[in-house]
């Protein structure tokens, strides 16, 4: 029969576990900026470079008369708005782990001993972080928007 867990290593299980869970989240966030993103633009620049072609071709849909080009455009719009959902989403619960893991690590029983939370992070580079993300969806998306409507 094993013996039974102490406190802190029941703590430090979780500190584990936790990391495991930041690792995971972040991988995830990273996949979709780096996947999802250049996706989107690729959309973009497929559209446009077929606008040649189809700019006479056109969908009836209800009372809406759009050009191909256009829906793709639009179609685009809302693939990106799935990822940056996406991303928000894995972003938000990143920055829970982390809380979750510099709490562990403050702990009068861990500190100085478990660091890494406490040094990879800070409320300096989470901002700078989600600025530059927020600044790169918004311009890819209203890149979408402007060209939906261009090519309508």
């Amino acid at each position: 029969m094993s013996k039974p867990f102490t406190d802190d290593e029941l703590i430090l299980k979780d500190w584990e576990m936790t990391k495991d869970r930041i690792k995971h989240f972040d991988d995830a966030v990273i996949k979709l900026r780096t996947e999802g993103i250049p996706i989107a633009v690729a959309i973009q620049g497929g559209a446009w470079a077929a606008l040649n072609y189809t700019k006479d071709l056109r969908i009836p849909i209800l009372c809406w008369n759009p050009t191909v080009v256009s829906i793709v455009f639009l179609l685009g719009f809302f693939y990106l708005l799935g990822i940056g959902m996406l991303d928000a989403l894995h972003f938000h619960l990143l920055r829970i782990a982390v809380r979750h893991g510099r709490g562990i690590e403050r702990l009068p029983q861990f500190k100085d001993k478990l660091l890494i939370t406490t040094k990879l992070t800070g409320k300096g580079l989470t901002l700078v972080h989600f600025i530059g993300a927020l600044i790169t969806y918004v311009v890819v998306e209203l890149m979408f928007l402007a060209s939906f409507f261009i090519t309508m």
